[in-house]
């Protein structure tokens, strides 16, 4: 699925790097990602070869849409009919790689996760569905409405289509920010062995 955005680019090639470099400053010590990486050395390691994988993954099967090269605002986007939602596409997309740097102790973590996360997916996502994987603003340009500029597109084209919209946080301040975008919580769930809260939320088209 091709999302049509007005005021949005794929992600262009010579952006990567950019990109990489703007998502790992932004999550940097996002709950999630100080639960993958406590350790502050290997998530300065680890963190952005994630964010390669998450990017790459993004392109291959779903939507990787920013504002501009210079990529103040980005977001990955994948539908929930995509084949990129399974262990295979995981590989396809660059998982091995990732296998071969983290370590399967760090990898088996990552899928223990993911397998969570997925299960709340499918039991409280309406199908079909868009799924937003990721989405970031460069910290520097936080507070300039990069964010409304980065979501609004994709959802009037969402609206358009009738098609609801799925996301996820470990953020309990990030909440509230989707629920003015018209995100209601449909799950709000302990992560297991770990002391974070993993929020379901789900956009109905308008």
């Amino acid at each position: 699925m091709v999302i049509e955005a007005d005021g949005l680019i794929p992600l262009p090639e010579s952006s990567f790097k950019r990109a990489v470099d703007i998502l790992t400053r932004a999550f940097w010590d996002y709950e999630l990602q100080v639960y993958m990486f406590p350790d502050e050395s290997k998530r300065r390691k680890f963190q952005p070869l994630f964010i390669e994988y998450a990017l790459n993954h993004g392109r291959l099967y779903g939507d990787v849409l920013t504002t501009s090269p210079n990529v103040e605002g980005i977001a990955v986007w994948t539908h929930s009919d995509s084949e990129g939602h399974g262990l295979l596409s995981a590989f396809r997309g660059g998982g091995f790689k990732m296998l071969v740097r983290f370590g399967i102790k760090q990898i088996k973590k990552m899928l223990r996760f993911k397998e969570f996360a997925d299960s709340l997916r499918e039991k409280y996502a309406p199908k079909p569905h868009m799924h937003v994987t990721s989405i970031a603003v460069d910290p520097e340009k936080q507070g300039q409405g990069y964010c409304s500029k980065t979501l609004r597109p994709v959802f009037e084209y969402l609206d358009k289509i009738r098609l609801p919209c799925y996301l996820e946080t470990q953020n309990e301040r990030n909440v509230s920010i989707y629920e003015h975008y018209g995100f209601e919580i449909v799950s709000e769930t302990a992560v297991p062995d770990a002391d974070m809260t993993h929020w379901g939320m789900v956009r109905p088209p308008r």
